[in-house]
């Protein structure tokens, strides 16, 4: 049977049938602004800054992600505000990029710029200029390991040389810190000189030995297998050297001629303060491969010396030095013989702006430099002067300003 509809009831029923599959299309992403600010934006090196990230989404629900590059080659950052340090002078350009949830992004830049660090006192001083720590890594296990590091020392390790800290036999993974010294200038740099109860020594060759393992326990020598040493020649050998090792305090007395070690502790890196006492065991020289090496074994960690006591017969006097009155607090004087690898520090004050040697010390005719660093307001200053010891010799100083490259440069020049 057919029926009729009337034709509003036909309209009824398409409106009807529109509105059931009409949809709304979803809203546009809106692209993050990538926003921050950096604290401090300039200073010395090495300049630590932190970030306060204040990006922004006009999506709710979205989640943003962080990539900071810091404009110096450094790993990326993820962190919401993370810090930085710059180690080197320079301007940087830092980067934030801001990335949404539907990977829609925008980046913020910031200059920062790091300036040369003005000089410090003499610790800073000396802490940057002086002979490096070289690490060297290997694991001690049942066959000798031996190591050579860059100025030629030579380390050899035999199965069961090492302890840990209670004693007990130790193989395993091993670091080693090391720093040497092989000349006058470094001497100098590092503020490590060659004396032994105020008696000047000549020294073969220096080197300071840590030994940890890559956790930072502390390990220590065998005293029953000990440590193989070999430092290079710089010139021919010598049959009165010795090993010679640092200690804090006096070396204390000696037993049938031999001396023996002090009862202080071993000097720490970079200490000023370096008593070299001399200890026995075999010494010897190898010449089996050019230009030789002096050989001995260590049995204590810290610094190590190959040395012998500087012998002249002329009678002896003490030199006086007054310099100009910039610091007298940070104030170091060096003498520094000619043609003999050793330098020796005029510690003892004599009056305002003076230093002297210990009395009756120095041989009368010995030619040296007289070297002089001092520290004042952020700069640092260089007085030398070329002299021979005379009988009660006073001399005077005169600082200009110097670089650190100016200061390594005369040093280098007298070594």
């Amino acid at each position: 049977m057919n029926k009729l509809f009337s034709a509003a009831a036909i309209l009824t029923a398409v409106l009807g049938l529109a509105a059931c599959t009409t949809t709304t299309p979803p809203a546009a992403n809106t692209a993050p602004v990538a926003n921050f600010t950096v604290t401090p934006a300039s200073g010395p090196a090495a300049l630590s800054v932190a970030t306060a990230n204040t990006s922004s989404d006009a999506d709710a629900g979205d989640t943003l992600s962080y990539d900071w590059d810091w404009g110096d080659g450094s790993a990326h950052s993820s962190a919401a505000s993370p810090s930085h340090t710059y180690a080197a002078a320079g301007t940087y350009t830092l980067t934030l990029k801001t990335t949404d949830s539907h990977a829609a992004s925008s980046t913020k830049t910031a200059s920062v710029t790091v300036t040369v660090a003005a000089p410090g006192g003499p610790a800073e001083f000396f802490s940057r200029s002086g002979a490096a720590v070289q690490s060297q890594t290997f694991t001690l296990g049942t066959v000798p390991t031996t190591l050579t590091f860059a100025q030629g020392t030579v380390l050899t390790f035999a199965p069961n040389s090492l302890q840990d800290a209670s004693g007990n036999p130790y193989s395993g993974p091993v670091k080693l810190g090391v720093r040497e010294i092989q000349n006058k200038a470094d001497m100098i740099l590092s503020n490590v000189l060659t004396i032994s109860d105020q008696a000047p020594l000549v020294s073969g060759g220096m080197f300071f030995l840590d030994i940890k393992t890559p956790a930072g326990a502390d390990l220590k020598i065998n005293p029953a297998v000990g440590v193989g040493a070999a430092v290079p020649l710089k010139v021919a050998p010598d049959d009165r050297m010795k090993q010679f090792v640092g200690q804090s305090t006096t070396c204390g007395t000696t037993t049938n001629g031999t001396p023996n070690m002090g009862s202080g502790l071993p000097i720490a890196t970079g200490d000023s303060s370096v008593n070299w006492c001399p200890v026995g065991g075999q010494f010897g020289v190898n010449m089996s491969t050019l230009p030789g090496s002096y050989v001995f074994s260590v049995f204590n960690k810290g610094w190590i010396n190959c040395d012998f006591f500087g012998s002249n017969p002329n009678p002896k006097t003490t030199v006086h030095v007054s310099f100009d009155p910039i610091n007298d607090a940070n104030t170091i004087v060096f003498l520094v013989p000619q043609g003999i690898n050793t330098v020796i520090a005029l510690y003892t004050q004599d009056g305002p702006n003076a230093r002297k040697s210990y009395d009756n010390s120095l041989p009368i005719g010995l030619n040296a430099e007289l070297v002089a660093l001092t520290f004042n307001d952020g700069k640092q200053y260089l007085a030398h002067k070329t002299i021979t010891v005379s009988a009660n010799l006073s001399e005077n100083l005169s600082f200009g300003e110097a670089t650190d490259a100016q200061i390594k440069a005369y040093l280098t020049s007298v070594n």
